[in-house]
């Protein structure tokens, strides 16, 4: 089976990207979009696949040795979509919290974000092409990813498709899944984006992904977190990274439910 790979970007990257992506992928053809924002960009890669499947690769991640076995391995006929869970490489702080958040959640009795997947991220994810061929994603800078994820888990698989992408007829009541590995299987270049913190909160209101009650005990909750991930790392840095980006992402949220901004 061959795939097409889906890459937005703002410049075409370097060689060595594409000899990675041929290394690690079954590789159709590898598309580009330089289209702007980054929802148009995916809906405009979408549009362009002829595969039954198709990966999602940013330019700023590198995919591990045997990425397509660990990612290709979870699907089923029930799968819509499979992420690679990521690692940070420029601040090992966003790794070292997120470690420690999985700790405490499981210590709570609590699901981890692996298992819950609070948010899809399409830098590295495989995706069933005919369950996103009806998709269209709004004009967005962030979010478009979840966006794309709420969109194939809602639909129902009452459709007939062929064997070879591993799927059949399914029973009425059941749903697409989009799963996460377990493990790492790619790294991210680049720093925890706190940046962007702000408008994805907003658009996590806007996309109804976040509430103003979730968004306050967020507020209220970032301190002990933090003061926790300290503890069980010794990483200081931790405290006005995670504060800085809980603030502006919980503001984002407050300001578009203030303004009433909601994706109709």
């Amino acid at each position: 089976m061959r795939i097409d790979v889906c890459v937005p970007v703002l410049h075409k990257p370097p060689t060595q990207f594409e000899e990675m992506l041929k290394r690690e992928l079954p590789v159709n053809e590898i598309i580009y979009s330089f289209a702007k924002p980054l929802g148009t960009a995916r809906q405009e890669l979408i549009e362009k696949v002829t595969t039954d499947w198709f990966v999602f690769v940013d330019d700023d991640v590198e995919l591990l040795p045997g990425w397509w076995d660990e990612v290709w391995r979870l699907v089923d006929p029930l799968t819509g979509a499979v992420e690679g869970l990521w690692s940070y490489t420029v601040e090992p702080e966003v790794d070292a919290y997120q470690n420690a958040m999985a700790d405490l959640a499981r210590a709570l009795g609590k699901k981890t974000s692996v298992e819950r997947l609070v948010r899809a991220f399409t830098g590295d994810a495989l995706i069933r092409t005919e369950l996103v061929k009806d998709i269209k994603i709004p004009p967005v800078p962030v979010y478009e990813d979840e966006f794309i994820k709420q969109h194939i888990i809602t639909k129902g698989p009452n459709q007939r498709r062929t064997p070879d992408a591993r799927s059949f007829v399914l029973p009425d009541n059941e749903r697409y899944r989009w799963k996460r590995t377990s493990g790492v299987v790619c790294l991210h270049h680049r720093g925890l984006n706190i940046g962007q913190a702000w408008i994805a909160g907003y658009y996590a209101y806007y996309f109804g992904r976040m509430t103003p009650k979730q968004a306050v005990k967020n507020l209220v909750t970032i301190g002990p977190k933090t003061l926790y991930a300290v503890w069980r790392t010794g990483m200081w840095k931790i405290i006005p990274m995670q504060l800085n980006r809980e603030l502006r992402t919980s503001l984002g949220c407050l300001t578009a439910w203030a303004k009433g901004d909601r994706f109709q």
